[in-house]
């Protein structure tokens, strides 16, 4: 095999210590196939302390190889050659053994399989629960989420993509510390980047939570590549699209949770119906407004709110405009 050894220079002295080494690699190679393992110190279990077994062989204990040769000499000789009692009984006596020194052992630390390499059918709805508490530290579910893959000739993607119930971030601040906890970006299973949206999802998607993982891009990828590269851009449009087809399923098959999507991030969507030219008509579809027309004609936060195509399906015939 490799080995390669680093010096470590004065002002590096941290980096040595146990808990920053074990800190570094759940970082940023937590969900890298190769295994890394750490040679620490651990308490000692019960299973390390040696046990009673068999007596040792005489030739591998040099007490007993003493006391058979002793055995074999006369009483003279035998009271000639032999040590001091005190002698006698330090050499036989086995060191007692140190419980609460510890062992060194090699501590695995990247035994986590990635959630985003699996098969949705494998994953539970506890384990895609706990995986978004903890790449967003948001206490409260996702309404809805998107599991996906995309594999061509020169791209390959998986993202697993989460849409929260409000906007922390927006609650906390900005430059608060879960400010920055949006877009995940990964490499070949190594953490590159937190806040990764601004890169690969337009503005608008910019409440979306969760990692995305690509075999086309390059490891040390900067930021002036990122915006140069052609994967970048197909990455983008794929995630973008994703997007789209989660929140129009919402609509449709969960309107109540849309609701509440769109109480929180409506402001959103309607800034992408300014901004984003590509996504301009299906945004539309996704916008929702109070209604004359809706029994329930509350306003924005009714479990009704109207969509511009249920205005053009509910207006009479001589009406020529709608405004939003």
């Amino acid at each position: 095999g490799t080995v390669l050894v680093l010096s470590m220079k004065e002002d590096a002295k941290l980096y040595l210590q146990e808990s920053k080494l074990a800190e570094l690699v759940r970082t940023h190679s937590a969900f890298v196939q190769p295994p890394i393992r750490l040679w620490a110190r651990r308490r000692r279990l019960p299973t390390d302390l040696p046990s009673p077994g068999p007596p040792k062989s005489k030739l591998s204990s040099p007490a007993l190889a003493r006391g058979s040769l002793s055995s074999a000499l006369t009483p003279e000789a035998r009271s000639s050659s032999s040590p001091a009692p005190a002698s006698v009984s330090a050499a036989s006596a086995d060191p007692a053994p140190d419980v609460d020194a510890g062992v060194w052992d090699w501590r695995p630390l990247n035994e986590l399989r990635p959630l985003w390499l699996r098969e949705p059918s494998l994953v539970s709805e506890g384990e895609y629960a706990e995986f978004y508490k903890s790449i967003s530290s948001d206490p409260q579910q996702p309404l809805t989420r998107r599991h996906s893959s995309l594999e061509g000739k020169n791209l390959q993607l998986r993202a697993l993509l989460y849409f929260p119930r409000s906007s922390v971030a927006a609650q906390l601040g900005a430059g608060s510390e879960s400010a920055g906890r949006g877009l995940k970006l990964f490499v070949r299973r190594v953490f590159i980047c937190d806040a990764a949206e601004a890169d690969f999802l337009p503005e608008w998607a910019g409440f979306v939570r969760g990692v995305i993982d690509s075999d086309s891009l390059e490891l040390n990828i900067s930021r002036e590549h990122l915006q140069r590269s052609a994967a970048v851009a197909a990455i983008k449009r794929a995630l973008t699209e994703s997007v789209l087809e989660a929140l129009e399923t919402m609509a449709s098959d969960e309107p109540q949770s849309y609701d509440i999507f769109y109480a929180a991030f409506g402001n959103r969507l309607k800034l992408g119906v300014h901004e984003d030219e590509r996504s301009r008509e299906r945004l539309l579809g996704l916008l929702r407004f109070p209604s004359t027309h809706i029994s329930s004609s509350s306003f924005l936060f009714s479990s009704s709110p109207s969509s511009p195509s249920s205005f053009s399906s509910s207006s009479s015939s001589s009406s020529y405009c709608v405004f939003f």
